[in-house]
Parts: C-alpha cells; sequence; structure tokens
C-alpha cells in the first residue's frame, strides 16, 4: 500500500490534491499537512513512501532546511518538490538536499504522475520546462567570454 504525505501551506491546495491522488493511485493513504515542522507531531511514527513538498513564492534557504526537516523523518522516503513557479535558480540547492523530483505547480497534472512514477520507480525525475531552462544558463555560462563574468 502506498502512503503519500502532502504538505503545502495551503488547505484547498492540499485537499484537491489530496482527491486526485486518491482517486487515481488505487489504495494510497494521503497524508495532509500545512509544514514540515508539525508533520512528525501530526502523524506520529509515519513514515510515507513519498513526500510531495509545496513551495510557495519567494523560495529561500529556508526551503532547503524544510527538505531537511522531512529526510529527518522520513530517511528512506522520496521527495518531490511542487513549487508554485518553477525556478531554476534553486534546483541545483535541491538536487543538494537529495530532491528524488521537481515539479511546478504550474504544470499540468499529467507531469506531476509523471514525476511521482518516476520517483516511485527509483529514478529522479526534472520537469522538462526547469530542466530545458537550466541546460539554457549552463550553455549561456560556458559560451560566455571572460570579460563577460563578474569577479
Amino acid at each position: 500500500m502506498l502512503t503519500i504525505a502532502l504538505i503545502d501551506k495551503f488547505p484547498i491546495l492540499r485537499k484537491g490534491l489530496s482527491l486526485y491522488l486518491e482517486e487515481h493511485y488505487e489504495g494510497v493513504t494521503v497524508l495532509s499537512c500545512e509544514s514540515a515542522e508539525i508533520f512528525s507531531t501530526q502523524y506520529p511514527g509515519q513514515n510515507p513512501d513519498l513526500v510531495i513538498l509545496g513551495i510557495n513564492q519567494h523560495p529561500s534557504s529556508g526551503e532547503t532546511e524544510n527538505i531537511g526537516t522531512v529526510k529527518k523523518w522520513n530517511v528512506n522516503g522520496k521527495v518531490i518538490v511542487y513549487d508554485e513557479k518553477a525556478d531554476p535558480t534553486m534546483i541545483a540547492d535541491y538536487l543538494k538536499a537529495e530532491v528524488n523530483g521537481y515539479v511546478s505547480k504550474q504544470n499540468p497534472i499529467s507531469e506531476l504522475d509523471e514525476c511521482i512514477q518516476a520517483v516511485l520507480k527509483g529514478k529522479r525525475y526534472i520537469c522538462p520546462q526547469v530542466l530545458d531552462s537550466v541546460s539554457d544558463k549552463s550553455l549561456v555560462k560556458r559560451n560566455a567570454s571572460p570579460e563577460d563574468s563578474t569577479p
């Protein structure tokens, strides 16, 4: 039986996504909570197979701390970041924090399904929109002349 923790500060989003997951993943248990910090108190002893962590406006280093908090109470579980806006500048930090998947809340729901399936199979998944943007930025940096770089 699959257990998914859904962490996002917006209750309507949590409810809608919970209903979707329950409808599309047979036998799934969805544990919904507003923050990573209170999950272990609200659901003591739970070790979900997958955590979908909602990131909202203005991501910061605090978000990687949230990922660390999730990893403390869910050592072997997989983590998907579900970001309000695709943010290529944060993807390296998320990957360093050992996130298994990354999608934007602006992606179609089918994108989240692809991500969930890949992550549950042990693969890492980054939505194409962010992957393309990260690749483009890497190419720009690689092709820049030395005088274009800042000290």
